[in-house]
């Protein structure tokens, strides 16, 4: 019984776990893949357990094959980050992904829907496209839609919103707008990163650099760091020296 009732934390923290060695803040690289790996293998430990051996492991498990298939496409050979709509998918491992879509499908037994079943079912949609511009960007917007409401987070708005671009930057940046002042992350990085993103693709340029500074002031890895000076750097370009 102790054991069932510390899964969620054993849960939360492999998630952590790999979210930071897939988005690492503090490292000279874009992706600690020693902690992705570690990551996954503990939740193959809980997975071969009798007590671990259940729906919401298996998700996981799904989430991080699905997302580890698209580390190589996501740095360049300089090192620097590849845009999602940029990656060469031919690049993908896509072992990776027939092992997401086993452990998917294992996730799917009783009626119990995590956070980590949502996110694994975004994360198939996007493996599931054969080009960027095939993507379901309504049933991945519905699916952070569903995981909002499972588990709340300025995040998941913010992903909405991205996801809701196939109406447009504009569409995208009137439900950031929505989003109430005291629930804006204001200190962390993406959040400008993204609003920069989208003023930039409407012209913007001005308010695009404000939002990348402040996503540079913000962020602690280097390569993200890096990243940010050229999006500023394009900017100082596009809006001249009048400027």
């Amino acid at each position: 019984p102790q054991l069932r009732a510390r899964l969620d934390a054993v849960l939360s923290v492999i998630y952590l776990l790999f979210s930071q060695g897939c988005h690492a803040t503090h490292a000279d690289v874009p992706i600690r893949r020693d902690l992705c790996d570690e990551a996954r293998r503990l939740a193959k430990m809980l997975a071969e357990n009798p007590i671990g051996d259940v729906p919401p492991v298996h998700a996981l498990l799904a989430l991080m094959c699905f997302h580890a298939a698209r580390f190589d496409a996501r740095v360049a050979l300089d090192g620097g980050i590849v845009l999602f709509e940029d990656q060469d998918r031919s690049a993908w491992n896509w072992g990776d992904v027939r092992e997401g879509m086993a452990w998917l499908a294992r996730s799917a037994a009783g009626d119990e829907l995590t956070r980590y079943h949502v996110e694994a079912g975004i994360a198939w949609e996007h493996c599931r496209a054969p080009a960027f511009a095939d993507t379901d960007w309504r049933r991945i917007a519905d699916g952070y839609e569903l995981l909002d409401r499972i588990a709340p987070s300025p995040v998941h708005a913010l992903n909405r919103a991205v996801a809701a671009h196939l109406h447009g930057p504009q569409a995208a940046l009137d439900r950031l707008a929505a989003v109430a002042p005291d629930n804006v992350p204001a200190r962390y990085p993406g959040w400008h990163a993204v609003t920069g993103e989208l003023h930039f693709r409407l012209g913007r340029y001005a308010t695009a650099e404000l939002a990348w500074r402040e996503a540079l002031r913000l962020s602690s890895a280097s390569t993200d760091q890096e990243f940010l000076r050229r999006r500023v750097a394009e900017c100082r370009r596009l809006l001249g020296p009048a400027t």
